[in-house]
């Protein structure tokens, strides 16, 4: 999973736009995901997401589901993992894959 915050924020637009449609590529081939935070719309088009959260202000959200792409055999996913983790108890590479538990703090 590839978690971007302020994606493309500081570029000019015709680049920001380049990297959004090879950001799309890339996880496409790799069968990852991403999740991008942006403020420009205007990334959607290259970026082809299939979940699209908009924070609208007020306290208002809104969720739009795309359909995803078969493109050849791999399953074109832009948000969350193309299949689901299996926990083995142990870490890869630093990451968690089983669930933890937290301790209660001391009132």
């Amino acid at each position: 999973m590839i978690v971007l915050d302020e994606f493309g924020a500081n570029l000019d637009r015709t680049l920001a736009k380049v990297l959004a449609f090879n950001l799309r590529k890339l996880v496409t081939r790799l069968g990852i995901g991403a999740l991008c935070a942006t403020t420009h719309e205007d990334l959607t088009s290259d970026l082809e997401p299939d979940t699209w959260v908009r924070c609208l202000g007020d306290g208002q959200v809104e969720v739009e589901q795309r359909q995803a792409k078969k493109n050849g055999s791999a399953l074109a996913t832009i948000s969350g993992f193309p299949s689901v983790p299996v926990p083995t108890g142990r870490t890869s590479l630093g990451g968690i894959t089983a669930p933890t538990t937290s301790p209660t703090p001391a009132a």
